[in-house]
């Protein structure tokens, strides 16, 4: 399975790569966990997640609130991808605490290795879709109400490798509906739901030559969901005659409707750009984009949105925490890759939390409303982490974060078990 990951995207085995030369300079270069300002997380607790050492950078998973004896407990669930196996979860206990012991469902595909959650067939109980990395194929899981899962159907990817789902009602007929991006391919697979928890293929969305990363909302306006979706080409990227690093672009993919979707604009951005996130940073009621750029320039682009489905030319913003490794002059390879935005200390403002993978950190960053954002906090996570979940695991209305690794601590009892760190969030304000 990591050999396909390493074909897949040349970001994880460049990331490999220097994990190994750089593992004595990442040591020596990592902060101790740094508090400061009103953003506050407690020091992660560790659970074990998947059954391998490598989750990738597909959908990690997702927050629920699933169904056991019938109900659901007011305790916040994880969903875990898996690449051996079926999805993982870990129940919560209360307090923002899990289950020591993961559950396994096996039902699903040969492995999961990218995983969301949403209530398909509208009787209130999460079900759970995953991707196959080796079976190429879309699972649909619906939840009944003794906590176990049922497979609705499986439909194939049009790509290879699924990286990202993004769940939402695509023609407007009052069902969720399914995107989802592949590492190679060039396609995004539609899946128009019935409501019932099954769906109808509709025709591939032809958006890239690589669709690393995507993102669904409503850029202009019409209520209707559109599509940004990321590429690299090409992938290991060149410098122009003026040194900026010529690189991939994003593109625009406004609804239709019908779940259909047309091509208007396409923006330059950095250089594996794999997790895109939409939200109203400068707060002037038209929503940006935000796009990592990983490992080389360890930054990211954001392109302000100006309200009707176009955005303005990208600027850069560096998203390197205190254990970035300095390399040639230029502070870098420590592959940023996960990214959340919320405002986590209840002041109005979104802020950032953005995952570190090869000094295994996630540096959180505190906006000020006007497109600005400091680092605040840098703290030591599960190794090799990549994206991250947010939710409220400890039910005191903030925003916590879970952060799946890739490598397993070396312990005679968990050896080829990955790791996932759950974060409270401890700011002012949550009680």
């Amino acid at each position: 399975m990591l050999s396909r990951k390493i074909i897949a995207t040349p970001l994880a085995a460049s990331a490999l790569l220097l994990s190994a030369l750089l593992s004595t300079s990442c040591q020596q270069s990592q902060s101790p966990d740094v508090e400061v300002g009103d953003i506050k997380f407690a020091v992660a607790q560790e659970y074990p997640s998947s059954t391998v050492t490598y989750n990738g950078t597909a959908s990690p998973g997702a927050v629920a609130y699933l169904y056991r004896d019938g109900h659901a407990d007011q305790n916040a669930d994880l969903v875990i991808a898996n690449i051996v196996g079926g999805p993982v979860i870990l129940y919560g206990i209360g307090g923002g605490r899990f289950t020591a012991e993961r559950t396994i469902i096996n039902n699903s595909d040969t492995d999961a290795s990218a995983v969301q959650v949403a209530d398909f067939n509208a009787d209130g109980i999460p079900d759970i879709v995953s991707g196959g990395y080796t079976t190429l194929r879309i699972t649909v899981m619906l939840g009944r109400p003794d906590g176990t899962f049922g497979v609705s159907g499986q439909y194939p990817l049009h790509g290879v490798w699924p990286s990202q789902f993004q769940i939402a009602d695509l023609n407007r007929d009052g069902h969720l509906d399914i995107a989802t991006s592949a590492y190679a391919g060039g396609n995004i697979t539609i899946l128009l739901g019935n409501g019932d928890g099954t769906f109808r293929e509709a025709p591939p969305v032809s958006a890239t030559t690589v669709a690393l990363a995507m993102v669904v909302d409503d850029f202009n306006g019409d209520d209707i969901p559109d599509m940004a979706v990321t590429e690299t080409v090409p992938t290991v990227g060149v410098l122009d005659a003026s040194g900026n690093l010529v690189h991939g672009t994003v593109q625009i993919l406004l609804g239709n409707g019908d779940g259909t979707f047309r091509r208007t604009d396409s923006y330059p951005i950095g250089l594996l750009s794999e997790l895109v996130r939409y939200g109203d940073i400068n707060e002037d009621g038209k929503g940006d984009l935000i796009i990592l750029n990983a490992l080389v320039t360890n930054d990211a682009s954001i392109l302000y949105g100006l309200g009707d489905g176009r955005f303005a030319p990208e600027q850069r913003m560096l998203v390197g925490g205190p254990s970035s490794i300095e390399i040639l002059g230029v502070r870098a390879a420590d592959g940023s890759e996960g990214l959340q935005l919320l405002d986590f200390n209840g002041d109005g403002h979104l802020d950032m939390a953005v995952t570190q993978m090869i000094s295994s950190r996630l540096v959180v960053f505190e906006g000020d409303g006007r497109g600005h954002f400091a680092p605040v906090g840098s703290y030591a996570v599960a190794g090799f982490p990549e994206d991250l979940m947010a939710g409220d695991f400890n039910n005191d209305g903030c925003q916590d974060l879970a952060v799946p690794g890739n490598v397993p601590p070396i312990s005679p009892s968990d050896v080829g078990v990955a790791r996932v760190s759950v974060l409270l969030n401890i700011s002012a304000g949550c009680h």
